[in-house]
């Protein structure tokens, strides 16, 4: 295998790992078939071969992964969001293997679908998380800003649940149903502040209020001690 493996240098990495995978699962004969077929080519034409298996164990990944969305999908449609999520997260999982466009956008489906349903569940921080890798990619993505903003709001993370709803808004566009949601939603978490706020307010002057209390009590104690005298 040795010999096999040397003969590959001209491939890149990744069709380097695929190509060791396959040997380790070939057989004495199969090896040896496979080490004539290699000595007998080219560079150019084994790395044409190896990138043919390279991109069809990739296609393979995502069409693997695009039905375990569609299953998902129909869970998350009857409400069952825990189930749909060991879809979600499997498909994340394999998708983290491959590169390109495809994969790239239906990882970010999968990973907004996720977000979803850890919503429904209750599970802010895992929508945090979800939604913050498809932001890292996408900043402008209006359903991860509003469901990190629903999150954050639950956390009783009141400011950045404010500035995700504000950008949402932002980014309506031709949907009123849609604009009233948020802004609803928005508005809810204003109150929210405002509410933290004055009580914060009023903490401060209570607190004032006790310290200036216990600066007067000693004078009024020694008029007593005086009085007594």
């Amino acid at each position: 295998m040795q010999q096999m493996v040397s003969s590959m240098g001209s491939i890149n990495s990744a069709m380097m790992q695929t190509a060791m995978q396959q040997m380790q699962n070939m057989s004495p004969a199969d090896l040896e078939n496979a080490r004539r077929q290699m000595n007998s080519a080219d560079p150019a034409t084994f790395a044409r071969q190896a990138q043919a298996v390279t991109q069809g164990r990739q296609q393979y990944i995502v069409n693997g992964s695009t039905q375990l969305k569609a299953e998902g999908n129909k869970l998350h449609a009857a409400g069952k969001y825990a189930e749909a999520a060991e879809k979600y997260e499997r498909a994340v999982t394999n998708l983290s293997e491959v590169t390109g466009p495809e994969a790239q956008q239906l990882c970010k489906a999968c990973q907004l679908n996720l977000a979803s349903c850890y919503l429904n569940l209750g599970k802010y921080q895992e929508v945090v998380t979800h939604t913050q890798q498809v932001l890292a990619v996408d900043p402008q993505n209006l359903k991860a800003l509003y469901r990190r903003g629903q999150a954050y709001a639950a956390l009783q993370q009141h400011q950045q649940a404010a500035v995700d709803l504000q950008t949402s808004l932002a980014l309506v566009n031709n949907d009123p149903a849609q604009y009233k949601l948020i802004e609803q939603k928005l508005k809810t978490v204003q109150d929210q502040l405002a509410l933290h706020r004055q009580q914060q307010v009023e903490q401060q002057q209570q607190q004032q209020q006790e310290e200036s209390q216990g600066h007067q009590q000693p004078a009024a104690q020694s008029l007593q001690d005086n009085d007594e005298g």
